[in-house]
């Protein structure tokens, strides 16, 4: 959690608010855990997914529907009715592709390490 002023920076927030945590669901077996979330007093929370490649990321349809799993566990275990935004932060970016607008933010080593 040290970069979060970073990922603030690039995600233009650094003004607003937040708190910031990881989360892991414990009331089902088939459940999630989310590497970082930046809840924000604007309404919004950034679920961030962590992902390390040599190369631009890519994701798939196998890994679209995980997100959307992981987010949807969220929601109902948590409750919120916050807009949920994946963020994605990886070394090298993402590649684009069909399943690749799941993610609505991208930071990359370069946002981290400017």
């Amino acid at each position: 959690m040290c970069h979060v002023p970073q990922i603030k920076k690039r995600l233009e927030i650094s003004g607003i608010s937040s708190e910031e945590y990881s989360w892991k669901s414990d009331r089902i077996k088939d459940g999630a855990q989310i590497d970082l979330i930046i809840d924000r007093r604007d309404d919004i929370m950034n679920i961030c997914e962590m992902k390390y490649t040599d190369d631009e990321f890519v994701i798939d349809s196998k890994y679209e529907k995980e997100l959307n799993h992981k987010v949807e566990v969220f929601r109902n275990e948590v409750g919120s009715k916050k807009a949920l935004h994946i963020t994605l932060i990886t070394v090298s970016g993402l590649k684009k592709n069909e399943y690749s607008e799941v993610v609505l933010n991208v930071i990359t080593g370069e946002d981290l390490f400017i």
